[in-house]
């Protein structure tokens, strides 16, 4: 056994030599170990030590059967298990993170002293073990580009973009780069994806896209961009989209994802549609957000080739809704004449409120997710339909679903359900008087529907009054 420890021993310092020997040279030569080396290193080097002294104690305690041997050993193991506790804590404390990025650079941060910044440096991975440190530069910039999209990107100067990067496989474009965010999961901040899919627009051209979309230039400025003193912008190709267009608006944009993912060019670049929802022909700004669509989609906000007109359409109308309640919402000129009574539903003056622990915002998502459901399902291929929320004067919400000369067809948010697990919503139809005006206290129910929170599912009660049960499907459902 003593020959055993001896080559162990042995094993053991030419280890440590080569490491620090290792360790000399990277330094010397401007480069350090990967964390990972550091730490699988680190902890060799003091477990073998500790191992080999615990296994003399009990050798020794097993050989003589002395109680102080065996005093001595459990001492021993007390308090090397506390030391390595404290520098494990004092290690974490200290440790540095070593994030690896999609193109395979690192982006490495230094704990520092309480009150001071984190240091934060980036480097390249050299022999698989080691790193060297870099800073950013057009030639960092480009090799990133070529990584993560898997082609070649060089560096050139437009005299109207200033740096830009270009690649044969995507000739129309010129990328700009503004360097690295630092937030948790930190990339390359660039714009080839809004770009690329701006490009695509504009070959397509008006005529495909066809009267419910307009193509209008938009200049965009990203959060990173806005901190720099030249507060630099680039142009792109937006789809803007009047509200009662929302339904042969999304038929087209779905229409258009499919085409392009077919193409190849999008597979190793993410496409995303900018878009711009107006309540009307005098909204002078609308509502803004993009549409991202992949090859393989890896969140769930992010459409695939399988994306269907249907999916499209339901997040129009979900933006629709939100730009509604956002207060900037221009209303249509005509629409001070649509005057109507306030009218107190079963859910009371304060039915819009959320549930005791649940969130207030979620609980509003909750609420238009059912609106565009319904009407999604029930109303949508209907002649004449429209999409519009309003609010009464105590806040509550109401879409508003077919309007003429006549008459109007209002959907109303009413309550939660007895067994909490559905929406309750109650569609009304009311005739108009002389002046444009109309009353929901006058108004007939056409209609009751439940929205099952949990699985999205629309079920159709069937009543047409407040005494009516309704069918044995939505009294399941509801509880009630």
């Amino acid at each position: 056994m003593g020959k055993n420890r001896i080559v162990i021993i042995i094993c053991y310092l030419m280890i440590v030599t080569g490491y620090f020997a290792g360790d000399w040279y990277l330094q010397q030569n401007g480069m350090e170990y990967l964390l990972k080396i550091k730490l699988v290193t680190g902890i060799f080097l003091w477990c073998l030590p500790v191992l080999l002294i615990g296994s003399f104690l009990w050798r020794a305690y097993q050989k003589k059967q002395a109680g102080l041997w065996f005093g001595l050993f459990l001492t021993y193991v007390i308090v090397m298990a506390l030391v390595s506790v404290c520098a494990a804590f004092i290690q974490v404390a200290q440790l540095e993170d070593e994030y690896r990025m999609k193109d395979g650079y690192l982006r490495i941060t230094e704990s520092a002293a309480y009150g001071t910044p984190n240091e934060v440096y980036y480097a390249e991975p050299v022999y698989g073990i080691a790193r060297r440190k870099f800073t950013w530069d057009t030639e960092h910039y480009a090799q990133s580009l070529s990584r993560i999209y898997d082609t070649e990107f060089v560096p050139m100067m437009d005299e109207r973009k200033g740096q830009v990067y270009i690649s044969e496989d995507y000739p129309d474009v010129k990328v700009q780069v503004w360097g690295v965010d630092r937030t948790a999961d930190p990339e390359l901040k660039e714009n080839l994806s809004y770009l690329l899919t701006s490009s695509e627009i504009e070959k397509k051209g008006q005529a495909y896209f066809g009267d419910s979309i307009q193509l209008t230039k938009k200049q965009q400025v990203t959060a990173e961009q806005a901190y720099l003193e030249d507060n630099l912008t680039y142009e792109v190709t937006a789809l803007t989209i009047d509200a009662d267009q929302i339904d042969a608006a999304g038929e087209k944009i779905a229409a258009f994802m499919q085409e392009e993912l077919e193409t190849g060019l999008f597979d190793h670049v993410q496409g995303s549609i900018f878009i711009i929802l107006k309540s009307s022909v005098d909204d002078p700004e609308g509502w803004s957000f993009n549409l991202p669509f992949s090859v393989h989609p890896s969140d769930s906000w992010v459409y695939g080739a399988d994306v269907t007109a249907e999916v499209i359409q339901n997040c129009l109308h979900t933006e629709l809704i939100q730009y509604q309640q956002s207060g900037s919402w221009v209303e249509e000129p005509d629409s001070s004449n649509h005057a109507y009574d306030d009218t107190v539903y079963s859910g009371g003056d304060d039915a819009e409120e959320a549930p005791e622990g649940q969130d207030q915002t979620e609980f509003y998502n909750q609420i238009n997710d059912g609106y565009v459901a319904i009407y999604s399902e029930y109303m949508a291929d209907a002649d004449g339909a429209r999409f519009q929320t309003t609010q009464d004067a105590k806040g509550n919400s109401r879409m508003l679903v077919y309007e003429d000369d006549d008459k109007v067809r209002f959907l109303v948010y009413d309550r939660v359900s007895k067994n909490e697990k559905c929406l309750l919503y109650v569609y009304h139809e009311a005739d108009k008087a002389s002046d444009g005006s109309y009353s929901l206290q006058e108004a007939r129910i056409l209609d009751m529907y439940a929205y099952v929170i949990d699985t999205g599912e629309v079920i159709d009660s069937g009543r047409q009054a407040w005494g009516d049960v309704g069918t044995s499907e939505y009294r399941e459902a509801t509880g009630e």
